[in-house]
């Protein structure tokens, strides 16, 4: 879910599964659209009939990111805070509601598939009450990586929020033996850097993702 570029899939597919259903906005705002109830109703359906092995997503982080200025939610107010534009308002309402959805998948379903759950790590996400209960009770772990160790110009650390055993509480961060790109205003040639850095690296072997990648994606078929 939230696709995006679809490297993801693509590189599952590669790895031997068999297919993979992605749900992104762009590509149909209407039958694709997560925020919709009759999308959502699909998905469980789906899930309940045990459609699939695992689960993979990263919830838009447009209100959730710390990188928000000025800032519209803090560590006491996970949920938004109260004095912010309407506009703010009605990202905060969609972020929660994404945030909210993916916990209640997670609670109800972490038992049959295979699960990784993407934000940044310093990502609001983690603090809704729902992720932290979650990760009080042990339903799910995570591994943190950054995009560097991946090819990527920039850092940007990530954690993956997971139930598959072989990655809760591995790293592959940063060597810091190179410089990164600071994902901060426009590149020149147009464009947010927060939105170019947004798709998964491409996975090369001169780097070094292929072993993690594998951990990563084709363990979740296995483990």
């Amino acid at each position: 879910m939230f696709s995006g570029s679809k490297r993801h899939a693509k590189q599952c597919i590669k790895l031997g599964f068999a297919w993979v259903l992605t749900y992104e906005f762009k590509d149909d705002p209407k039958n694709q659209n997560l925020l919709d109830s009759i999308v959502r109703d699909e998905i469980e359906t789906l899930l309940r009939g045990r459609a699939f092995a695992s689960l993979g997503a990263g919830p838009v982080c447009s209100s959730l990111s710390r990188a928000v200025t000025p800032a519209v939610r803090d560590k006491a107010h996970p949920y938004g805070l109260k004095d912010i534009s309407d506009t703010m308002k009605a990202k905060v309402r969609e972020g929660n509601s994404f945030g909210i959805w993916m916990a209640k998948l997670v609670v109800d379903f972490h038992a049959q598939v295979c699960i990784c759950i993407e934000n940044p790590d310093s990502s609001f996400l983690w603090l809704l009450p729902e992720w932290r209960r979650i990760f009080r009770k042990n339903i799910l772990g995570y591994t943190k990586l950054e995009y560097c160790r991946f090819g990527a110009p920039w850092r940007k650390r990530t954690r993956f929020a997971t139930n598959i055993s072989n990655l809760i509480g591995s790293r592959a961060l940063c060597t810091r033996d190179h410089a990164h790109t600071v994902l901060r205003g426009h590149s020149n040639k147009g464009g947010l850097w927060t939105k170019i850095a947004e798709p998964y690296p491409p996975c090369r072997s001169q780097h070094s993702c292929p072993q993690y990648c594998h951990r990563l994606w084709h363990l979740a078929g296995q483990d």
